[in-house]
């Protein structure tokens, strides 16, 4: 659903930090109904740190509690 409505938005450079589960997952693709773009650009990082080293401007999300 993120890819989908980042798609929507105009964004395609989707960065994961330690995701729960191996990307990329299937539910993540029957979810993103139509925006393979994002996916497929999708980088993952062990650390936010290391994820958001570049970027001068972040908006982030979670649906999950983290440790």
């Amino acid at each position: 659903m993120a890819a989908r409505a980042m798609l929507n938005c105009g964004l395609v450079h989707l960065r994961l930090v330690d995701p729960k589960q191996d990307w990329p997952h299937s539910k993540a693709i029957s979810a993103s109904s139509g925006a393979e773009v994002v996916l497929r650009n999708a980088r993952v990082f062990k650390t936010t740190t290391k994820a958001i080293a570049d970027l001068n401007h972040i908006y982030a999300s979670t649906a999950r509690i983290r440790d």
